[in-house]
């Protein structure tokens, strides 16, 4: 990424992540827990590719698979 520009393959990649965010979170009723961390995902990808450090300890289908859904109190 240029410092001040984002190129072609940056902006195409945009358009992807936010067309997929999108449709994570677009539900009649409200989206699954899946979509939302999968939308998370995503926006952490959107901040990757402005130059933003974003940093995890598990990703979206770990906390998806974790049967207390991240949750400690259990």
């Amino acid at each position: 990424m240029s410092r001040t520009h984002l190129d072609q393959k940056e902006v195409k990649e945009l358009h992807k992540l936010f067309e997929d965010i999108k449709l994570d979170l677009s539900d009649i009723s409200f989206p699954t827990r899946t979509n939302r961390l999968t939308a998370v995902d995503n926006m952490k990808k959107v901040l990757e590719i402005h130059g933003y450090e974003v940093t995890d300890t598990k990703t979206a289908e770990e906390l998806s698979s974790d049967k207390h859904q991240g949750r400690e109190d259990y």
